[in-house]
């Protein structure tokens, strides 16, 4: 596969008014390999959104200046093919669940254990690369390929159920 396995680096925007808990973060996700920007307060998210390409976006809700429930759909807006994690605090699930609604990938909430947090970050940036890989594969015209023992690259899982008379009318996809 032509260069595909190599991906740019993850890049996460971490928004976070308290100070300890956005350095622990920080700190944990770069050293689990991932580029991390961080912000203190909403409105600097904001900018930074507007400038940066964005993989994840790592949220409090509550923040000062921007709530991250504005900033996960700004983002939306913005990068649609960017994800959003919403950190919340025990009383605010019901606004996360509701984000979820919306397209939010996820939440979890305070005080979270920073393992299981890398743990779920690192699942969106193995299914994001998975998918991107599939994108790239079906726009290079290259053919399947196995991965292990059940994964394909490309084309996605969803083509291969496909039934075949779409994948035959479909102008991206060959019969298989």
């Amino acid at each position: 596969m032509k260069n595909l396995d190599r991906l740019p680096p993850f890049r996460v925007l971490l928004v976070e008014d308290d100070r300890i808990v956005r350095v622990t973060v920080r700190d944990a996700l770069a050293e689990a390999g991932y580029k991390v920007y961080e912000c203190a307060d909403g409105s600097t998210a904001l900018k930074l959104m507007e400038s940066e390409s964005l993989d994840l976006l790592l949220t409090d809700i509550r923040l000062p200046g921007t709530d991250g429930i504005t900033l996960f759909r700004r983002l939306r807006h913005l990068q649609p093919s960017s994800v959003a994690v919403l950190m919340t605090a025990y009383g605010e699930v019901n606004d996360a669940v509701s984000v979820m609604r919306e397209g939010a990938h996820d939440y979890i909430t305070k005080p979270f254990e920073i393992d299981a947090l890398i743990l779920r970050i690192e699942r969106i940036r193995q299914e994001l690369d998975f998918k991107k890989k599939a994108e790239l594969s079906l726009a290079c015209g290259e053919e399947p390929r196995r991965l292990g023992t059940s994964l394909w690259e490309s084309p996605p899982t969803w083509v291969l159920k496909m039934p075949p008379k779409f994948i035959s009318s479909h102008p991206n996809l060959d019969d298989r």
